[in-house]
């Protein structure tokens, strides 16, 4: 689905992307830039630390292999994880 769409299915404000980045090991962005700046951030938010390690793994990895295939297809699979813990608030969607 294309994101303009999303924009359009969504409110403003209510889209989180996960979305790699060469800098960050929390790859989740609002509206406003990236959310958390770091793992601990993230615990500190409710989210599972395990789920957290596994979220911090996959942008570290994705910072030397973000073209491989099992990268995408782990960040289908940590979104689908983490899509519990925002789903009252937010809709995470991936943008390779």
């Amino acid at each position: 689905m294309h994101t303009d769409a999303l924009e359009h299915e969504h409110p403003e404000g209510t889209i989180i992307r996960f979305m790699g980045d060469h800098t960050v090991l929390i790859p989740l962005w609002g509206p406003r830039g990236l959310m958390f700046s770091g793992p601990e951030a993230l615990v500190g938010a409710g989210i599972d630390p395990d789920l957290v390690r596994d979220v911090a793994q996959w942008g570290e990895d994705w910072q030397t292999v973000s073209e491989a295939p099992d990268t995408h297809l782990r960040a289908v699979e940590l979104i689908q994880r983490l899509r519990p813990a925002f789903y009252r608030w937010y809709t995470i969607v991936y943008q390779p």
